[in-house]
């Protein structure tokens, strides 16, 4: 499978391996990306008392018409490998491209980081805000396990043919 097919079909499988390559790869442009943006736009993102976390955090603080596209920018291929990862353990890739549309609704409905936009959720909204993202962490962390820790289906499946014959892609 060509990087391209990798990083933006839904179609076949990914091994574990391949995933994590993708996956730590995909953060790493990420955060580099968001980082340039930030100081292209003049956003002072060392500012903090820990400049190693607002780097990790500068995409949170893009402006809006910033940061949607940058953000859909990389939703397509973490949703393509997670799709992949599913239909390697026979799962249709469904529950992933649902999760990262919870994700982005989230997303957009309370920016992380804006205090002007978390202030509005407290009482019984910010307890049920809460509980959503308290099922929403597990539920996340229920992927991880499936899609980074978990092995394939042995064999052919539905999806394709097995990938354990073959070696690791160096893509």
């Amino acid at each position: 499978m060509t990087p391209v097919q990798t990083l933006f079909g839904f179609q076949g499988r990914l091994r574990r391996s391949d995933w994590w390559l993708w996956v730590i790869g995909l953060a790493v442009a990420h955060v580099a990306v968001a980082a340039v943006i930030s100081l292209g736009l003049g956003l002072d993102i060392f500012a903090a008392e820990s400049p190693l976390g607002t780097l990790f955090g500068a995409a949170r603080r893009l402006p809006l018409w910033v940061a949607v596209p940058f953000e859909l920018l990389f939703l397509w291929p973490t949703t393509a490998l997670g799709v992949k990862r599913l239909h390697d353990r026979n799962i249709s890739g469904w529950p992933v491209a649902a999760f990262y549309a919870v994700g982005l609704v989230m997303g957009f409905i309370i920016r992380q980081g804006d205090p002007a936009a978390t202030a509005k959720f407290s009482g019984l909204g910010g307890m049920l805000l809460m509980s959503f993202n308290l099922v929403y962490l597990a539920v996340a962390i229920g992927f991880l396990v499936l899609l980074g820790f978990l092995a394939g289906t042995p064999g052919d499946n539905r999806f394709g043919p097995s990938l354990k014959a073959q070696p690791a892609s160096a893509s």
